[in-house]
C-alpha cells in the first residue's frame, strides 16, 4: 500500500514526520493530495507548549487537489479539482450542530480520552475527508491563498456578529494576520476602519490594505475622539485578548454599539464592562470563534472571485521537512502566515 507523511506533534518543541499508509476512501469520501497547509495560532501553541494535546496531528488551514472520490452523488468536487479543505471536527448531530451551530459543535470531543491520538491532518501529504468539507477554487489561485480560505471563515463569522451598517465607524484592535482580515472585511462592509496595533510595520500594511487610520494604542482615545466627534466608534473587533485590549474596546465604543471578542484570552483576564455599564450603555457584547459552514461558503467565494487577494499576508514558504523550522519563523511576533507545502 502507498504511504505518506504526516506530521505529529508529542510534545513542546517535538515534531515527527511520521509514514503512514495512504487512508482508505469510505463512501461519500474524497482522498485529497495536499499541497498547502498554513501554520495557525494552534500549532503555534502546541510548539510552544501553551496547548498540551499531544500526540496530535493538527493542521486545518489546508488546500490541495482531490484525487479520487468514492460513491455515487458526491458534487462538492470530482478528480482534478483544486479544493480548500474544511478539516475541523463537526458531528453534525449534536443539538448545536442540528441548528446550524456547528463551530459550538459537542458531539466531536466525545468519548476522546485524555493522550488519545487526535488527528486533524492538514499537515500532511493526503488526507481523506468527507466530500461534503471541500470547496472547489479555480485553478489560477495559489495553494498557498487557497489555504487561508479557513482564516477568512472564521473573520466572516465575526464580521456577522458585529452586525456592521453601511459607513459604521469599526475600531480593530491587533494587526495581525486575523487583525488584517477584519480590516479587509470591514471595509467590504462599507465602514470606515480604524487599526490600532503597536507594529508600524503592520500600521503601515493595513494602510495599503484598506485600513482608513492606522495608530498605536496608546493614541487611539485621542485619533478616535477627533474622528468621531467624541462618539465613540459603533464597533470594536478585538483581534488580541488581554485585559488592556478588553478595556480599550470599551473605552472606544459608543453608547449602543458593539464589541466582538475574536482573539483568545488568558483564563484571568477582566472583560473591562462589568453588568451596570452594559445596562446603563447598551452595550452588546459578543464573542466569536472558528466558522459555519455558511461562513465557509461567503469566505471561499470571496477569494474565487478575486474579491479578496491575500497573497501579501503570506510571510514564508517551507516545505514539509522543515517545519521545525516553519514553526520557529511562525512564532515571530513580525511574521503573518507561514506556509508549510507537502
Amino acid at each position: 500500500m502507498e504511504q505518506h507523511q504526516v506530521a505529529v506533534f508529542t510534545g513542546p518543541g517535538e515534531v515527527e514526520l511520521r509514514r503512514e499508509d495512504v487512508p482508505v476512501l469510505g463512501r461519500g469520501e474524497a482522498l485529497v493530495r495536499l499541497r498547502a497547509c498554513a501554520l495557525c495560532t494552534m500549532e503555534q501553541r502546541l510548539w510552544q507548549g501553551r496547548q498540551s494535546d499531544y500526540p496530535i496531528a493538527p493542521g486545518h488551514e489546508a488546500a490541495g487537489v482531490v484525487e479520487a472520490v468514492h460513491g455515487e452523488g458526491v458534487l462538492s468536487a470530482v478528480p482534478g479539482d483544486p479544493v480548500a479543505v474544511a478539516f475541523l471536527d463537526r458531528c453534525m448531530q449534536c443539538d448545536n450542530c442540528r441548528r446550524g451551530e456547528t463551530h459550538l459543535c459537542t458531539g466531536k470531543m466525545a468519548g476522546r480520552a485524555p493522550g488519545r491520538f487526535r488527528r486533524i491532518g492538514g499537515l500532511s501529504e493526503y488526507a481523506v475527508v468527507p466530500a461534503w468539507k471541500l470547496f472547489r477554487m479555480p485553478a489560477d489561485l495559489s495553494f498557498d491563498e487557497i489555504a487561508l480560505s479557513e482564516p477568512v471563515a472564521c473573520v466572516v463569522h465575526s464580521i456577522h456578529k458585529g452586525k456592521l451598517r453601511l459607513g459604521d465607524d469599526v475600531l480593530v484592535i491587533g494587526g495581525g494576520t486575523m487583525g488584517h482580515l477584519h480590516v479587509r472585511l470591514a471595509r467590504l462592509r462599507g465602514a470606515r476602519v480604524f487599526l490600532s496595533e503597536p507594529s508600524p510595520e503592520k500600521r503601515e500594511l493595513a494602510l495599503a490594505h484598506g485600513a482608513h487610520a492606522a495608530f498605536a494604542p496608546e493614541e487611539a482615545a485621542e485619533v478616535l475622539r477627533e474622528a468621531t466627534g467624541g462618539r465613540g466608534v459603533d464597533a470594536v473587533f478585538v483581534t488580541f485578548g488581554s485585559a488592556a485590549t478588553a478595556a480599550q474596546a470599551s473605552e472606544s465604543v459608543r453608547n449602543g454599539g458593539r464589541i466582538v471578542y475574536y482573539g483568545s484570552f488568558p483564563g484571568d483576564a477582566e472583560v473591562g464592562l462589568g453588568p451596570s455599564a452594559l445596562h446603563r450603555r447598551e452595550i452588546v457584547l459578543d464573542g466569536a470563534r472558528s466558522q459555519t459552514m455558511e461562513d465557509w461558503s461567503e469566505a471561499t467565494r470571496l477569494l474565487a472571485n478575486g474579491i479578496l487577494d491575500l497573497g501579501y499576508l503570506v510571510s514564508a514558504r517551507y516545505p514539509l521537512a522543515d517545519l521545525g523550522k516553519a514553526l520557529q519563523h511562525a512564532v515571530d511576533a513580525s511574521a503573518f502566515r507561514i506556509v508549510v507545502n507537502a
